[in-house]
């Protein structure tokens, strides 16, 4: 028998699903964005905000921009156009290759130093 997921973990992985621009698009396509009760429950995830809890997402920056946007009714409209889920995926892939240029920049800073995998900045650590 499987272990329901808590409250909390159905939240977390919402909240880590709008850093996915084809997902708000697809919120948008099914009229979700307009419902008062979502409305109301991405007020309610702002919690994410919170240092202890924004650690935990994977992609903290574009999960709390979209908890951002969706407060917009101009930008709860213009998700519909796919053009803009295209263009801010860009923005993801972008992001992503320069934070691993870091990532390897780092490592090679720190080669022959005896630093372990998952230094000060390890898991998390966006």
């Amino acid at each position: 028998m499987a272990i329901p997921y808590t409250r909390f973990e159905v939240e977390l992985e919402f909240v880590q699903c709008l850093a996915n621009p084809f997902y708000l698009n697809f919120l948008a396509h099914s009229k979700t964005l307009e419902d008062e009760r979502f409305k109301n429950y991405i007020i309610y995830l702002q919690y994410f905000r919170k240092p202890e809890y924004t650690k935990l997402l994977t992609y903290p920056v574009h999960s709390l921009a979209a908890l951002t946007l969706l407060q917009q009714p101009g930008f709860r409209a213009e998700i519909m156009n796919q053009g803009l889920a295209m263009g801010m995926l860009g923005e993801v892939v972008a992001e992503g290759k320069k934070e691993g240029e870091r990532e390897r920049g780092a490592e090679k800073a720190g080669e022959g130093e005896g630093s372990g995998s998952c230094g000060e900045g390890g898991v998390g650590g966006n």
